[in-house]
This record gives C-alpha cells, sequence and structure tokens, in this order.
C-alpha cells in the first residue's frame, strides 16, 4: 500500500475556493455556446442602465452552466465602459438551507463588506460607514441599524425591537431596505445577482419581490438563477421588464469544441473515442458549466463562507 498524505486543519480561509470548475487544474476555455444568452443578458443591463428596472432569470437543471455564463457576464461588463459605474452585489444561497432573511443578508454582506464571522460590534461600523457614504443622517442610520443587524443574523444587542410585533418588523425591516437601495441606485446603476434562488428563504423572497414593485423606474437590474421550478417560475414583478433565459444543454458539436479547448494542448493521443464517452456520460450538462479562470472569483453563500451548491 502506498503512502496517504496527511493534511493539518487550521483555520477556515477567509476567501472560499471553487468547489467546482476545472479552472483548479490549471484548465480553462472560453465561453461556448452560449452567445445569445449573453448577448440577452448584457441587453438587460443596457436598458437598466438606461433607467427602467429590469429582471433577467437563468433556468436551468443543475451543472447546465448558470454560474459559468453569470461569471462569464460579470466579467465581460468591467471590461465595458458603458457598465464601468455599475456597482454589483452577488450572493450565492446555500444548500444547507436559509434562516430568514438569509438570501437578503448575503446581498448586504456582499454590498459592505461584512464577513459571515464578523460580530455585531465590526457588521455595525461597516454599515454605519456605508449608511454615510450615502448621505443619510445620523439620526436615520441609528434608526435603521437595529433593523439592519437583524437581517444580518446579528440580533438586536441594545434591545430596541423587543417590543416590535412579527409582522410590523417585516415592514421596518422592507423599507429599511428599499431605503438604501434609492440612496445607491441614485449614485449609479446597480446590479443584485443572486444564485440558486431556489434555495432561498420565503421572506427574502418576499423583499425581493416588494423592491420590484417599487424600483420599477430605476437603474436597477435583478439577475438570478435557479432551476426549473414553478413556484419561481411565477416568480416576478409585473411592473419591471422580465426576460428568462431558460439554458438547453450543450449540443454536441459545442461539447467537443469545450472540451478540445480545455485539454487539446496537452492531449498525446488522438482524442475521438475519449472525447465521445466524455459527451455521453456527461449528457451536454456538466462541462458547460466549467468556468475560465477570467472569472474564477466566487461571491459568499448566503449562510456560510464555503462554496456549496450547484
Amino acid at each position: 500500500m502506498g503512502s496517504v498524505l496527511v493534511h493539518r486543519l487550521r483555520g477556515p480561509l477567509e476567501t472560499p475556493r471553487a468547489a467546482r470548475g476545472l479552472d483548479a487544474l490549471g484548465l480553462d476555455a472560453p465561453l461556448i455556446g452560449r452567445d445569445a444568452e449573453l448577448a440577452r443578458v448584457i441587453g438587460s443591463l443596457d436598458r437598466a442602465c438606461g433607467g427602467a428596472a429590469q429582471l433577467a432569470r437563468l433556468v436551468g437543471e443543475a451543472g447546465i452552466g448558470k454560474t459559468r455564463l453569470v461569471n462569464e457576464f460579470v466579467a465581460r461588463i468591467r471590461d465595458e465602459d458603458p457598465f464601468a459605474g455599475v456597482a454589483i452585489r452577488h450572493a450565492v444561497c446555500s444548500p444547507l438551507g436559509e434562516q430568514s432573511y438569509g438570501t437578503l443578508a448575503a446581498v448586504l454582506r456582499s454590498a459592505y463588506g461584512i464577513a459571515q464571522k464578523a460580530d455585531a460590534a465590526e457588521a455595525e461600523a461597516k454599515v454605519a460607514e456605508a449608511l454615510a457614504e450615502l448621505g443619510l443622517p445620523a439620526e436615520e442610520a441609528d434608526r435603521l441599524m437595529p433593523l439592519y443587524l437583524h437581517v444580518l443574523g446579528l440580533g438586536d444587542p441594545n434591545a430596541v425591537l423587543k417590543h416590535v410585533e412579527p409582522e410590523q418588523l417585516r415592514r421596518q425591516i422592507f423599507f429599511a431596505i428599499r431605503t438604501v437601495f434609492e440612496r445607491r441606485l441614485a449614485l449609479s446603476p446597480l446590479l443584485i445577482i443572486v444564485e440558486d434562488l431556489h434555495w432561498a428563504d420565503a421572506v427574502s423572497l418576499e423583499a425581493l419581490r416588494f423592491l420590484m414593485d417599487r424600483l420599477e423606474r430605476t437603474r436597477l437590474m435583478l439577475l438570478f438563477t435557479h432551476r426549473p421550478m414553478l413556484e419561481l417560475d411565477q416568480f416576478g414583478s409585473g411592473r419591471i421588464s422580465h426576460t428568462t433565459l431558460r439554458l438547453p444543454p450543450l449540443s454536441d458539436t459545442d461539447g467537443q469544441r469545450l472540451l478540445a479547448a480545455y485539454f487539446s494542448h496537452g492531449w498525446c493521443e488522438p482524442p475521438g473515442r475519449l472525447f465521445n464517452r466524455i459527451l455521453e456520460r456527461e449528457g451536454g450538462i456538466r462541462f458547460s458549466s466549467r468556468r475560465s479562470s477570467a472569472a474564477s472569483s466566487k461571491p459568499a453563500p448566503c449562510n456560510a463562507m464555503a462554496r456549496c451548491g450547484e
């Protein structure tokens, strides 16, 4: 029996590594077979930047390439001058389940750079700094702070919300989030990406719908990814433009092109038979989701700093 390399666990990573994709092995490839979908998502952002809020949804089975397309989209717009001022908030929901406001909390953490392990004092300092930068008066920021800490799952240190009824608390949180969104949108266009929406908590979905219904004439774009689910197919708002892109498996030709892009430089023998075996096994699914190294950074999941999910 050969020797086994043993590693000692020293602590969690500050920045999570991707749990999937071939870039960790030194392999990457350009986006293949999704040009039309990419163009439509970019078109939605262009319309949002013009002042008409947009909702775009990428729908497909696990491994179909939703994350790969999102990463390519983000990388592309960062290189294009018309989108230079777009603020991006990026959250990924966890398959382990979300506590109430978990998805909304992930968006706030992305916005303010709050680590999952941050305590209430650190989070409060970062939120206060962000609210000040948005021009919010100190008195209003103090009033809203307990609501933001509640959303972040950090409790209510001063027991300000102790006697607030649940329904009233929900309304106050929704309007607090609307306030900060409106302030941010006054400064620049805002792109909010939520991946794996099928794992989002119910109250966060309600909050997102609340925002869509009230920010239709702003420079806001919401980009969601999720698996095919009837309840999410009906999720949205009648007040903003809505684009749904259902991602099919890659064709055999595109699958062969993608495999060739990944492996041809280091291949030592004719790949035909092995390529065919891989394509038959993957069914046009898994290899469509591999990420390029140009877009390899990952956001924090909704309730964990380790990347989980599809």
